[in-house]
């Protein structure tokens, strides 16, 4: 980027920028890493600036979490798109979200989510949308299994996090078995 004295003012893209700098630290040396300066530094615009759309380290986490669930959201819509059975197609879509891991983690929802278990504003937010979820698709993922089907997706999710490596054949039969169970009602 330009020297925040060289560019024109679009508060969108340096925005952007700034969003795009926090998960670029998060990804390559964690969230303890994110610093307003370091920030501010990789972005190519000074402390002030990123202060200005942003105006603490706590505001531009949630700025990358938001950021990131609109990005789930995108992502889960277009599987649900695809899905013809209306039951437990939320489920089904959550299930290949969680299961569609990059092998190492290098992912920003890598240290977002280890986050989100202590850090009590990312929790609400993940609460909150879950909640949100749920109750968009409540008359069609809203039975014992399917809840039960999403946190074994969470638990291999969170496995997967902590570095528990499983085979690629494991996962495709641990993923069959977690689909499977979101037809038994159809």
């Amino acid at each position: 980027m330009k020297s925040a004295y060289q560019r024109k003012k679009q508060p969108e893209l340096v925005k952007e920028e700034i969003l795009k700098a926090t998960i670029s630290l998060a990804e390559k040396k964690g969230l303890g890493a994110i610093t307003v300066q370091a920030v501010a530094e990789l972005a190519g615009i000074t402390k002030g600036g990123l202060l200005h759309h942003y105006p603490s380290k706590q505001a531009l986490i949630k700025g990358v979490f938001d950021t990131l669930m609109e990005e789930m959201d995108r992502d889960l819509e277009a599987l649900m798109a695809k899905d013809k059975k209306a039951y437990g197609r939320f489920t089904r879509a959550y299930v290949e979200l969680c299961f569609d891991c990059p092998e190492d983690d290098s992912q920003p929802w890598s240290a977002l989510c280890v986050s989100v278990l202590v850090e009590p504003q990312l929790k609400k937010m993940w609460q909150t949308w879950m909640d949100k979820q749920l109750k968009k698709h409540r008359k069609t993922d809203s039975g014992i299994e399917l809840e039960l089907v999403r946190m074994a997706a969470d638990g291999f999710w969170f496995t997967h996090l902590s570095h528990k490596t499983t085979s690629k054949q494991l996962q495709a039969k641990l993923k069959k078995a977690l689909l499977a169970q979101t037809f038994k009602n159809t």
